[in-house]
């Protein structure tokens, strides 16, 4: 029996990707600025990283 072999992929858009990274690089600076005490910067991370969380879903 010969089956065709579906070539059909969902590829995520680069831009989505660039953004789904730059989440991540805000996230680790977020956690990181928590665990130094820097108050401030942790909160300021929060908000991009909420704002690129919500654009991605």
């Amino acid at each position: 029996m010969a089956t065709e072999s579906s070539d059909a992929h969902y590829v995520i858009p680069a831009a989505y990707r660039r953004m789904e990274n730059l989440h991540i690089v805000f996230w680790l600076l977020k956690d990181v600025s928590w665990c130094m005490v820097w108050k401030p910067l942790g909160l300021a991370m929060v908000v991009p990283t909420l704002a690129i969380a919500i654009m991605i879903t």
